[in-house]
C-alpha cells in the first residue's frame, strides 16, 4: 500500500516505462547537490527521502535539538550550496531532501503536514554547537526567499531556521498496536518523540538559555484578529491551510485558511494564492443564487482566510 504522494513520485520515474511522461516538468529531474567535501572525511548516503552527509569524526547522540532549514521552491538548490558550505566546514553531519520532485511532493496539498518544510535536517552534537550554528545559519538564508512555515518547530528569530528536540536516530516502540517513534528520558525510560502540528518538547527539556534570552516571537497583537472569527470546529486539514467551522459579524461562516508558500498545486501555486483568487471569483458571482456568498477575507498574520456562507448540503465524499 502506497499513499498519494508515494504514486506521484512512482508514476513520475522515468525508468518506470508504463507511463508518459510528456507532461513533466524539467524541474522534476533536478537532483540536489552539496557543496563540494573531501570523500574520505564524509559518508555519502542516499534513500528514496534523503540524502545523508554524515561527518566521519561525528559521535552523535541519540537525541537532542535539530535544526532544519526551510527553503522556497525556486531557491532550494542556491540554500542548500551556502548551508552545506557551513556544515561541511565545521564538520556538522546533516541530511536533505534529494531532489526537486521529492522536495516538491513534500510541499503538496496531500503531503504530510508535520514533516512538510523540513528541507535540511541538521545534527549538533551538543547544546553548544546547536546554539552556535543559529544565527550564522540565519545571515545565510536570509539572503533568499521565505520557505514554507514548519509546523511542529520553532523558527529561529523569524527566520527560515528552525528547530526542535528529537531522536536523531531511529527509535521506536509498539503503542497500542503502532510503531511510534520514542526518546529517553533521564531515568531510562522511553516516552513517545511527538510528531504534532505544534511545537512541543518532552517536559525533560528545556530551551537553552542562549534560546531564552535572544529568540525573538512575533507581537501578540498580530493574532489579535483570529478572535473575531469565533472558530469553533475543524472540519479539515491540509498543507494548504485548515477549513474550520465559525461566527463572523453575525454569520455562521465556513472559513478556508490559505498557508504560504505550501500546500501547491501541479502549477506550484501555493494555498495563499488559491484562497485569495477563490475570494475573488465568488466576489464576481455573489449575485448568482446558487453560488455560496463570500462573507469577507482577512489576512492574519501570514496566512489569509475566507469566510464564506456556511450551507446545508451533503459532501462529495
Amino acid at each position: 500500500m502506497i499513499n498519494g504522494t508515494d504514486y506521484v513520485k512512482y508514476i513520475k520515474n522515468k525508468s518506470i516505462p508504463f507511463y508518459s511522461h510528456s507532461n513533466n516538468k524539467k524541474d522534476d529531474s533536478i537532483t540536489f547537490h552539496s557543496a563540494s567535501y573531501n570523500k574520505s572525511n564524509w559518508n555519502s548516503i542516499i534513500t528514496d527521502d534523503w540524502h545523508y552527509m554524515m561527518h566521519n569524526s561525528n559521535d552523535l547522540p541519540d537525541q537532542g535539538w535539530k535544526i532544519h532549514i526551510s527553503a522556497n521552491l525556486e531557491d532550494a538548490q542556491e540554500v542548500l550550496i551556502k548551508v552545506s558550505e557551513l556544515l561541511i566546514t565545521t564538520k556538522v553531519s546533516f541530511k536533505f531532501i534529494p531532489d526537486f520532485l521529492t522536495l516538491e511532493l513534500s510541499y503538496s496539498k496531500n503531503a504530510d503536514r508535520i514533516e512538510a518544510g523540513k528541507f535540511i535536517t541538521i545534527y549538533p552534537k551538543n547544546n553548544t554547537e546547536f546554539c552556535e550554528l543559529l544565527d550564522p545559519l540565519k545571515r545565510i538564508t536570509d539572503q533568499f526567499k521565505e520557505g514554507a512555515y514548519i509546523l511542529n518547530d520553532r523558527p529561529w528569530k523569524q527566520s527560515n531556521v528552525y528547530y526542535r528536540y528529537g531522536g536523531f536516530r531511529a527509535m521506536t516502540a509498539i503503542k497500542d498496536g503502532r510503531t511510534i517513534y520514542v526518546i529517553r528520558t533521564p531515568d531510562g525510560d522511553f516516552i513517545e518523540d511527538k510528531r504534532v502540528p505544534y511545537f512541543s518538547k518532552p517536559d525533560f527539556v528545556n530551551e537553552p538559555i542562549y534560546i531564552q534570552e535572544n529568540n525573538t516571537y512575533p507581537n501578540p497583537e498580530t493574532f489579535a484578529k483570529l478572535d473575531s472569527l469565533n472558530i469553533k470546529e475543524a472540519l479539515h486539514f491540509s498543507n494548504a491551510g485548515g477549513v474550520y467551522v465559525g461566527k463572523y459579524k453575525g454569520h455562521d461562516v465556513v472559513i478556508k485558511e490559505g498557508r504560504p508558500f505550501i500546500g501547491i498545486d501541479q502549477k506550484q501555486c501555493d494555498g495563499f494564492t488559491r484562497i485569495k483568487a477563490e475570494y475573488k471569483t465568488l466576489m464576481k458571482l455573489k449575485y448568482v443564487a446558487v453560488v455560496v456568498d463570500p462573507i469577507g477575507y482577512e489576512k492574519i498574520w501570514k496566512h489569509n482566510y475566507l469566510i464564506e456562507e456556511k450551507i446545508p448540503g451533503e459532501t462529495l465524499g
